[in-house]
């Protein structure tokens, strides 16, 4: 493999540690944007492999963030548990199946970053969303039981399968990323989580017009899942929740309001459908746990399990930053904000700040966001953030 020495690197790695040193929530979640590569860590050495591969351009691999070596695809092993990675000119990272990656079966393994940054780094650090080819990352993760921690994916517009099987049999893997796509592609989302059986949440889902089989299979087998996304589409396609939580043996609906579940859940989460499409919903709760396990109805509320005095104490608790509408394109309202005033600051994805308004004094703030360029875009305002998607 032809082995590459960046002249920068130095100050490249001096910058992504002073971003690590940054407070606020925001730059803990974007500090490996920053970085302009994705981390692999455990507390033990670990090897990964990608034969034969499947990107289009190069990646390069670090295990000291000073010297980057393109990758053919074959084996390579972490240092102290770390392994960095990033890319130049791809489009695509698997394609199929059997480009999918293979980590070993240490326990405890972390993915942590941007995963656009394996397609191209240079433009993650321009404040792109570099552009993706159909099936991009599908099965990337396939069967790698050892990852607790998946990558941040920040694309908003995705294309057909990119993230199908991402995840698949990922069975250590605790918490999703969050996915603020809007736009759809066919099977974009589908066996994403499959047989997930740690996770416990869902992710927020948040596009209103959907594409044939995006969510198809998407968490089946997560036994562990308690909790459904809320479905604000009103825009249905073809098979597009099809078997969607089929197998999540804890997660619990009801089609009557009772003392043990109170939680309303519908399809749409607010408005109305007008119209459905084939197979749209079927076997969607088949085999959940709770008393209703039929295909759900448009506009029609069920009830997830939980009492309604434990929901009302939930939601009484005091709430971070909220913005509506998000999705935002000309202006977003900020509530949450500190009564003593102060700033409030967007930043993009690369970690610049954008825009910076100083607040009125009051609760919640609207704030003119038209100037903008779409996509990922962070708010903060004291020690408080929140993610914004700008469209």
């Amino acid at each position: 493999m032809e082995q590459t020495r960046h002249t920068h690197a130095g100050l490249a790695r001096r910058f992504a540690l002073a971003a690590l040193m940054l407070t606020g929530s925001m730059f803990s979640a974007a500090d490996a944007v920053a970085q302009n590569y994705i981390a692999f860590s455990s507390a033990s050495d670990f090897t990964l492999q990608a034969n034969p591969k499947g990107w289009d351009g190069t990646l390069y691999y670090s295990t000291d963030l000073e010297t980057w070596t393109e990758w053919d695809g074959s084996q390579l092993n972490s240092a102290d548990g770390k392994l960095y990675l990033r890319g130049t000119g791809n489009s695509k990272i698997t394609g199929e199946l059997a480009n999918s990656w293979k980590l070993n079966d240490a326990e405890g393994i972390a993915c942590t970053g941007n995963i656009e940054n394996l397609l191209d780094h240079e433009k993650v650090a321009n404040g792109e969303h570099p552009t993706m080819a159909s099936g991009c990352y599908t099965y990337l993760f396939y069967n790698c039981k050892g990852l607790t921690t998946a990558p941040e994916l920040p694309a908003t517009t995705l294309k057909d399968n990119c993230y199908g099987g991402m995840f698949y049999n990922c069975t250590s893997l605790t918490t999703a990323p969050e996915l603020p796509a809007t736009t759809l592609g066919w099977w974009s989302y589908a066996q994403m989580f499959y047989n997930c059986t740690s996770l416990t949440t869902a992710p927020e889902l948040p596009a209103t017009t959907l594409a044939a089989y995006c969510y198809q299979y998407m968490f089946q087998g997560c036994t562990s899942l308690t909790t459904p996304p809320v479905l604000p589409a009103t825009t249905l396609k073809a098979c597009c929740y099809q078997y969607m939580f089929r197998g999540c043996t804890s997660l619990k609906v009801s089609d009557e309001k009772t003392s043990e579940y109170g939680k309303p859940w519908r399809i749409p989460s607010v408005g109305s459908i007008s119209a459905e499409d084939t197979d749209w919903n079927t076997d969607m709760h088949a085999n959940t746990g709770g008393t209703f396990t039929g295909n759900p109805s448009i506009n029609t509320t069920y009830y997830l399990y939980g009492t309604e005095t434990g929901i009302a104490a939930a939601e009484a608790q005091p709430m971070a930053l909220q913005l509506y509408p998000n999705p935002a394109s000309s202006h977003v309202s900020v509530s949450g904000l500190s009564a003593n005033g102060g700033t409030v600051q967007i930043f993009d994805v690369a970690g610049r700040l954008v825009l910076s308004v100083e607040s009125n004094g009051e609760e919640a703030q609207t704030i003119d966001i038209s100037g903008l360029a779409p996509g990922l875009h962070y708010v903060r305002s004291g020690s408080q953030t929140a993610k914004l998607m700008v469209k």
